[in-house]
């Protein structure tokens, strides 16, 4: 573990904004909310969004926009698409190591709805005057998978890889040079035997690269049609660790995702699933990868939540145009009351119209609902015919928000809320960017200020966790996976955020772990008391030299600082008040007794 770090504190005073609902996001902003991402480097996360007319668009976040919204949009790509193509998704990513946010959108071809191409937009700030200016291709092949890849890290050389199936076997796609630009070729994913793995794997369902097993460097989670295969990292190298059955007789399966149900230090595989066809009847379970010890059996899935069927609400495949929104059948986790635990968004249907629900993580206290140590209490938003959304920090202060998409008239809007409840629990943003710094990520520069650093370029897979004690004195530790999936409206945000609940001081240690290169030391940096309400940057550079990555911390004072900033200048007011009358009276009292005394002179000298 790395003792030693660069450190860099960078203080910024700033008062909190009020964005509402119209000051964001105007009301008529059309498209459909496709992925997240810091584009033109000025540490304020941008929305990637496509319709139906084969465009993707960048909306940058501006300090205050013509139609009064924080949004603007600035950047739009035509994707020239046939008429059997529809653009279903997009990725950001570094995706030619050169140190600038790229975008990958996913294109579906609707004769055959297995088979997604990638059409790869590269960022050219070097050759343009326009920062935001985006070149299709730069004469690499397309890509073309049957089902949606997998974004990952998986050789640790810090640049997105993909995996999945294509060219006929299930393959990865690693970048690597050609010439002077990038080109992608497929090679077979192989174990830490050199063996060739080839299953027959679930088209519809989101594969993850988070950690769940061994050590914290990110593993590998793959949807069969039966089970979940789990591949442990281990430098660069992957062994089958875990095969687990879904849970029994449950018909319908949605993608899992890797998350910290518990508090415990420890990521559980959280899974949605349709008791009949018809997803009439659905279920929540989770599973505990690490507390099970290898018994993997289905008996060891927990009951999360389980929707009543009188409530007549149930779990989406997807409605309205399902050309595009391709799987509904998705949780998105992010900590709303900051208690924590991670609570989630789900769109269900009722009365065959979808609404947006937020799930929030509570004790199981009844055996009908859950039989875990947590259970969720449902509550409908009230937002209307909302087809995807997502937690989304969009105000910059650390909280968990609101974005979503809705249907209405043929074309798809975007919309924000503010949901978030801090109060005075205290928070923790963690993000992790790419090493590949400088000019075109030459890392000729110093890496560590200015433009040599895009805030933009995050990487995926890396294990963020923390350790600490909470105002009760009881331990407190979590972890969370960075951008542990990348498609099928999985929509992850490319920070971390932690509820800290009320934390007393400091968070006593941070730990981050990256995929590692094959044969190097496990790339991993931590930190000791880190300061609470604040963001946190890793800078992993150099790659191979961890003792060398830099930590940036920006602080962003919380309600309670404010107020208590406030009470304590009024207190200083009102007793710089009393003193100015205190010493107005000596001074009168003074003057008085002076008179006196002088008169009292003259009277004797008579």
């Amino acid at each position: 573990m790395t003792t030693t770090q660069n450190f860099l504190l960078l203080l910024t005073i700033a008062s909190f904004h009020s964005v509402t609902k119209a000051s964001f996001i105007s009301s008529n902003t059309k498209g459909l909310l496709a992925a997240l991402g810091d584009f033109n480097n000025d540490k304020y996360t941008d929305i990637v969004s496509i319709d139906k007319n084969g465009t993707a668009s960048i909306w940058f976040y501006k300090k205050k926009d013509s139609d009064g919204s924080r949004v603007s949009r600035d950047s739009i790509m035509k994707l020239s698409l046939k008429t059997d193509e529809q653009a279903v998704g997009a990725i950001p990513g570094d995706f030619n190591a050169d140190n600038t946010l790229d975008l990958a959108v996913l294109v579906e071809n609707t004769k055959d709805d297995r088979m997604y191409e990638l059409k790869m937009f590269y960022h050219d700030v070097q050759n343009s005057k326009e920062l935001e200016a985006f070149s299709y291709g730069n004469g690499s092949s397309p890509i073309v998978f049957n089902g949606q890849p997998l974004v990952l890290d998986v050789n640790g050389d810090q640049v997105p890889d993909f995996l999945g199936n294509v060219e006929g076997g299930f393959n990865l796609v690693h970048t690597i040079d050609v010439g002077n630009i990038k080109a992608y070729q497929p090679s077979p994913f192989k174990d830490k035997s050199g063996n060739v793995i080839s299953g027959k794997y679930n088209q519809n369902c989101g594969h993850s690269f988070a950690h769940v097993v061994g050590d914290d460097q990110p593993d590998i989670i793959l949807c069969s049609e039966t089970t979940l295969e789990i591949f442990e990292g281990d430098r660069g190298q992957y062994e089958s660790r875990a095969e687990i059955p879904f849970p029994e007789g449950k018909s319908v399966h949605g993608t899992p995702i890797v998350v910290d149900v518990d508090l415990d230090g420890k990521q559980e595989i959280v899974l949605p699933v349709c008791t009949d066809d018809k997803c009439e009847e659905s279920e929540i379970y989770y599973y505990d990868v690490e507390e099970v010890s290898g018994n993997y059996s289905e008996n060891n899935w927990k009951l999360f939540h389980s929707f009543k069927p009188e409530s007549k609400s149930f779990m989406l495949q997807g409605v309205g145009d399902t050309k595009i929104v391709t799987n509904n059948l998705i949780l998105k986790a992010g900590d709303v009351d900051f208690d924590g635990y991670p609570d989630f968004l789900v769109v269900l249907k009722s009365s065959d119209k979808p609404k947006l629900f937020l799930l929030q993580n509570i004790k199981c206290v009844g055996k009908d609902e859950c039989n875990g140590a947590r259970g969720l209490f449902t509550r409908d938003l009230n937002l209307g015919d909302v087809e995807t959304a997502t937690f989304f920090d969009y105000k910059e202060d650390g909280g968990n928000n609101l974005i979503y998409s809705y249907y209405k008239n043929g074309e798809y809007f975007m919309e924000n809320k503010d949901i978030s409840d801090k109060g005075d629990s205290a928070f923790l943003k963690v993000m992790v960017i790419g090493g590949h710094c400088g000019p075109g990520g030459s890392g000729a520069e110093d890496c560590k200020f200015g433009e040599d650093v895009n805030y933009g370029a995050n990487l995926p897979g890396p294990t963020i966790r923390y350790e600490t004690h909470g105002s009760d004195g009881k331990s407190r530790k979590s972890v969370w996976t960075q951008l542990s999936q990348s498609t099928h409206q999985a929509l992850q945000s490319p920070s971390v955020i932690f509820g800290l609940g009320q934390v007393p001081n400091f968070v006593e240690k941070l730990t981050i772990t990256l995929a590692t290169r094959e044969g190097g030391k496990v790339a991993e940096a931590s930190m000791e008391n880190v300061i609470p309400n604040s963001q946190l940057i890793l800078i992993p550079y150099p790659p191979d030299k961890p003792s060398k990555w830099t930590f940036q911390l920006l602080l962003t004072p919380s309600d309670i600082i404010w107020k208590f900033a406030i009470a304590l200048f009024s207190v200083v007011v009102v007793l710089g008040i009393i003193v100015l009358i205190l010493q107005y009276q000596e001074k009168r009292e003074d003057d008085a007794e002076k008179r006196e005394e002088a008169h009292k002179f003259h009277f004797d000298a008579m």
